[in-house]
């Protein structure tokens, strides 16, 4: 057994494999490595953050016989390792991580059990690997070549988690500034559900940016609220490959929306996306979805991604600016508001402020359109606010004026959150059905 040890965060060295057949390997990169879990004994994946470990998604492992993978020699016994689990993802086996006389790296030769379909297995402190241009993991597989241009079909949430920069964290300080945390790249995570309907060597399947609201969330393995998952499910029963991120306004987990819209989301998104193109057999055309504060992401994403969207749909969507402005907002202007003005340059050395519009009509003081190549459809509920649906009236009204392709249904009978946040078959069949005219 071959073992590289460290003693401390500061003595990193890489991990490096011999003797082993390069023809059956994966290389996984630190964006499939989901930060804060590790997996137990039960093959349950649970938050770890004493010593900032990482655990990957489900990996396909079907047909392989051994697998030589680095694991971590832990001082004592964290309860962490890899399991193996059968093609429904039931629980079969774990093996624990080995155990030393101080925290290292060992390569280990793994059996794979013949009814095991996937594994997932714990890092430790790949943040900091990979902060510091360390991260290294290539696993070898005996006897079984399975790498694909493209990932197989697998059931439920397929987690990833891209890095995107998240220095600046705070916009609603009183006196107008910025906080800063250091400046380090933080990960993102990224949900990716499959239609049943997939194959990786057949016709690519249609892919939709779900972007959702303030009080919805996207972390590892988890994708939103039980109503905002079925919504995203649905979806996928109809065909289409879905998926969401949390951006990077997250905290260490769960969601974070006070200036979503911003640069900073949009190319979370971006990034997600790159990620699945690059992984799974999907159409690189896509259709965009803004559910309520989702809609400042979807709006600036499909201006500045047009050339791959397809249609944009906006779910009782906050298309304002305006909307987002604390009270003393004459005393300073947030990132957010410069992007639909253009009046800032997007700094990519701080990482801070946006893109300028390349291109905006005035509706009102307050309120900025931009023309779009394709297709959009709103949908509002007369059951909204009464502010977010005048803005959202006057955006439409916009959009059409110019000459944009732009659609509207009125709802008389549902709730904000029946549109946005739960699987509503009248709602989700509408998007649907237009997304398959165009």
């Amino acid at each position: 057994m071959a073992t590289v040890k460290f003693k401390d965060n500061n003595n990193w060295q890489r991990v490096q494999l011999y003797n082993v057949n390069s023809q059956n390997k994966q290389v996984l990169k630190s964006d499939e490595i989901c930060d804060y879990y590790g997996i137990t004994s039960d093959g349950s994946h649970t938050l770890a953050t004493t010593y900032n470990y990482g655990c990957t998604s489900y990996i396909d492992c079907n047909k392989v016989t051994n697998i030589v993978l680095p694991m971590i020699v832990e001082i004592s016994s964290t309860g962490y390792g890899l399991a193996f689990y059968d093609k429904n993802k039931d629980f079969i086996s774990f093996i624990p991580n080995p155990k030393g006389e101080e925290l290292g790296i060992a390569i280990q030769t793994i059996p794979v059990p013949s009814n095991a379909y996937y594994f997932r297995t714990t890092f430790f402190n790949y943040q900091q690997q990979k902060t510091y241009g360390f991260f290294e993991c290539t696993l070898y597989y005996n006897d079984e070549t399975i790498v694909n241009n493209k990932r197989p079909y697998q059931n439920g949430v397929i987690s990833f988690a891209p890095a995107v920069n998240q220095s600046i964290i705070d916009y609603d300080n009183e006196d107008g500034t910025e906080s800063m945390i250091t400046p380090n790249y933080k990960d993102t995570t990224g949900n990716l559900i499959l239609p049943t309907n997939y194959t990786n060597n057949g016709k690519p399947v249609k892919l939709i940016m779900l972007a959702h609201g303030l009080l919805q969330y996207q972390y590892y393995q988890t994708f939103g609220t039980s109503e905002f998952y079925a919504k995203a499910q649905y979806f996928a029963s109809k065909g289409f490959a879905v998926f969401d991120c949390n951006g990077a306004r997250n905290t260490d987990r769960e969601g974070n929306f006070p200036s979503c819209g911003m640069r900073q989301f949009t190319e979370a998104y971006r990034l997600c996306y790159e990620y699945i193109i690059e992984h799974y057999n999907i159409d690189p055309t896509i259709y965009v979805v803004g559910c309520s504060a989702g809609g400042m992401v979807a709006c600036n994403y499909a201006r500045r991604y047009s050339s791959n969207v397809r249609g944009l749909t906006l779910l009782c969507s906050v298309v304002n600016v305006g909307w987002f402005l604390p009270a003393n907002a004459s005393a300073y202007r947030k990132d957010i508001i410069e992007e639909y003005t253009g009046s800032r340059s997007y700094d990519a050395t701080k990482y801070r402020g946006l893109d300028p519009a390349l291109d905006k009509i005035v509706i009102d003081g307050d309120t900025y359109i931009r023309p779009y190549i394709f297709p959009v459809l709103v949908i509002k509920t007369t059951q909204d606010a009464e502010t977010l649906n005048t803005q959202l009236q006057d955006y439409y009204d916009g959009l059409a004026r110019n000459g944009v392709d732009a659609q509207i249904r009125v709802i008389t009978n549902l709730t904000h959150d029946n549109v946005v946040r739960d699987n509503t078959p009248g709602i989700d069949d509408t998007v649907l059905d237009w997304f398959k005219m165009n």
